[in-house]
């Protein structure tokens, strides 16, 4: 039975992003080192109405705020304007913790104390927009951490996070056009056992760079849709799970230069692999270990490793009943070092047609799945 993957509702939203950075505003107050209501931004905070907008002007602000009614806080800019983590907090205290209905746009977010570990802007809420801030040299970037009906986050750049620079445990979190570099991770989905929390953690993730961080995306047990991100350059994969199945669909993506596989798939994974470009990765182009892919559309080129490498991880891999991985068709796999196509068992294919395979080093195919695979052309 061929499996489908539905796409998240949240894909809908993507073409209306930014739209709740605009609401009915209440009074506007403004801080500053002078002139201004106010030189503390969180007493700003704590004087504000639920809709105000807090417009803060040119300065270092050595603070931890805590939003915790609807609010706009604005910047004058990244590069203007600095909100540094505050000496006195304590070690795992965020510098920024937002509830519902809250937007930030226009701040550096930073931590210069090297002995606290510090998260950039905690999530714990709905209808948040994370939007056109720089977050720079925080333990995490941004949490979303619970809630997620309407958490945006968009347009920030991203470095030198040492855990990772967007984490994802809410539902339904909203990441686009981010950049997000030399961090220890680009976007974790989920908690890593044994720190978990539990629960099943969703994103639409769209048109970021994640670059030159040790690896791109992983997921721990998420859903996700996964569309026309630049991803390179990562030291270890683009793309990978771990610890529980995922679902996935990824789509129209370049994932290229990387030092493990450009996708990495794990044990009970359902992915749709669809129109991508995996290109010059130091591992395989795509390793699948899955209970269901389908892998099609995609420009798989001149990897170290073989273009697709299906295997079974010393796990069933059921479909209808059978020991099959999925469909691959419609795929370019060319110049990769090893196999265009392995499979450490031909069962796991399920059907693989209508491929254009030509120039890998190894062989088009491994020596089981020539009499089942048909390059171009072919039918199923």
């Amino acid at each position: 039975m061929k499996v489908r993957i539905v796409l998240l509702a949240a894909l809908v939203l993507v073409v209306g992003l930014g739209a709740g950075l605009v609401s009915a505003e209440g009074k506007t107050i403004t801080v500053g080192p002078s002139g201004c209501d106010y030189t503390s931004i969180q007493e700003a905070i704590d004087a504000a109405s639920p809709g105000d907008v807090i417009k803060v002007k040119t300065g270092t602000y050595q603070e931890n705020l805590i939003i915790d009614k609807p609010l706009t806080l604005r910047g004058e800019g990244p590069d203007l304007v600095t909100i540094d983590r505050s000496p006195s907090a304590e070690v795992s205290q965020a510098t920024l913790w937002v509830s519902n209905n809250v937007t930030v746009t226009g701040f550096t977010i930073t931590n210069t104390d090297p002995d606290k570990q510090a998260i950039g802007i905690w999530i714990s809420g709905d209808d948040v927009h994370i939007v056109a801030n720089r977050i720079v040299d925080v333990w995490v970037g941004v949490e979303a951490f619970a809630g997620g009906d309407g958490v945006e986050i968009a347009h920030n750049e991203i470095l030198r996070c040492q855990i990772v620079g967007i984490g994802v445990l809410a539902i339904g979190t909203i990441i686009t056009e981010n950049t997000i570099s030399e961090c220890n991770g680009g976007i974790a989905l989920g908690f890593k056992p044994p720190e978990g929390l539990g629960g099943v953690a969703s994103a639409t993730i769209f048109k970021n760079t994640i670059s030159r961080n040790r690896f791109g995306i992983v997921s721990y047990g998420a859903i996700a849709n996964i569309f026309h991100n630049l991803i390179e350059e990562n030291s270890g994969p683009g793309i990978a799970t771990a610890y529980g199945p995922s679902s996935f669909t990824i789509m129209g993506n370049t994932i290229r230069k990387n030092g493990e596989e450009g996708i990495r798939l794990g044990p009970g994974d359902i992915a749709m692999l669809l129109q991508n470009t995996v290109a010059e990765n130091k591992g395989n182009g795509i390793l699948l270990a899955v209970e269901f892919a389908e892998v099609a559309g995609n420009r798989i080129l001149a990897n170290q490793g073989n273009g697709i490498n299906v295997r079974s991880c010393g796990i069933a891999v059921i479909v209808g009943g059978g020991y099959d991985a999925g469909w691959v068709h419609a795929n370019v796999i060319k110049d990769n070092e090893g196999y265009g196509l392995f499979a450490e068992d031909a069962s796991m294919i399920l059907a693989c047609y209508s491929n254009e395979i030509s120039g890998n080093e190894m062989g088009d195919f491994s020596e089981n799945l020539k009499d089942q695979c048909q390059k171009a052309g072919g039918s199923e």
